[in-house]
């Protein structure tokens, strides 16, 4: 008969000694399933933070430079909350948080009281001017999103239907006396490098004639072709690639 610490008499009274082995516990098993799918999980989460702060970053500093002071933003994903004091803020607040690249939908919230309305004054139009020279990179935005001026094919002429926009956009140059304004060409992917820079800067040189005719001040416009640098969207798609064939103004001064 066999002992229960593992020894069993054999015949002419000696004992034999069997080792007993055990099986490893089950939470061995356990340990080998979880901590894969634990770093994993943290991975994904670390990134997805930085993901965040890094919108979060560039839409509060775009948020400054266009003169929407006080803001607060907050990022679900590549979803924007953004609150702000009512008034025309909230809406300016959307439209330059959508041109921050990566951002996917804004909601714009206010809270707080709106600012008293000031009387009237002698300077009062001055104020209103330079308001308006304020936001001129964000309103000539608005103006070319849908309605970019646009080109033959492999062609660096403008088309008649461009004028329509291009002749707001002067107007809104030539109501702002001490801003400068650079026009940037970009293009798609297709085609050389080098093809592709110079195209740009003969479409961005087309589009700074055309404000000048308008009576833009020629001093006061510089372009720059970039070719097919900064891409806005995918240049996989026919879509894509109509997105990255563009003209931009930015505005400096007031």
């Amino acid at each position: 008969m066999e002992a229960e610490d593992g020894t069993a008499p054999q015949p002419g009274g000696k004992t034999v000694t069997k080792r007993v082995r055990r099986g490893l516990g089950g939470w061995w098993v356990l340990a080998l399933i979880l901590v894969p799918i634990l770093v994993a999980a943290l991975a994904t989460l670390t990134r997805h933070n930085g993901i965040q702060n890094d919108l979060k970053h560039r839409t509060q500093s775009a948020l400054s430079a266009g003169g929407v002071d006080g803001a607060k933003v907050s990022f679900s994903g590549r979803d924007a909350t953004i609150t702000v004091a009512p008034g025309p803020n909230s809406k300016k607040a959307k439209t330059i948080a959508k041109r921050v690249t990566g951002v996917r939908t804004v909601e714009v919230k206010t809270s707080g009281t709106a600012a008293p309305t000031p009387n009237p004054s002698p300077t009062s139009a001055a104020g209103t001017a330079s308001a308006t020279c304020t936001d001129l990179t964000a309103k000539i935005g608005t103006l070319l999103k849908g309605n970019e001026p646009s080109f033959g094919d492999n062609s660096t002429a403008l088309q008649p239907s461009s004028d329509g926009t291009l002749s707001k956009v002067a107007s809104l140059l030539k109501g702002c006396p001490n801003v400068m304004a650079q026009v940037a060409g970009y293009t798609d992917n297709t085609g050389t490098a080098d093809g592709n820079k110079q195209v740009s800067q003969a479409r961005a040189d087309a589009v700074r004639d055309y404000l000048v005719k308008q009576g833009v001040t020629s001093g006061k416009l510089t372009s720059i072709g970039y070719g097919e640098a900064d891409p806005i969207a995918s240049n996989d798609t026919d879509a894509g690639r109509q997105q990255n064939r563009r003209v931009e103004i930015t505005v400096q001064g007031g």
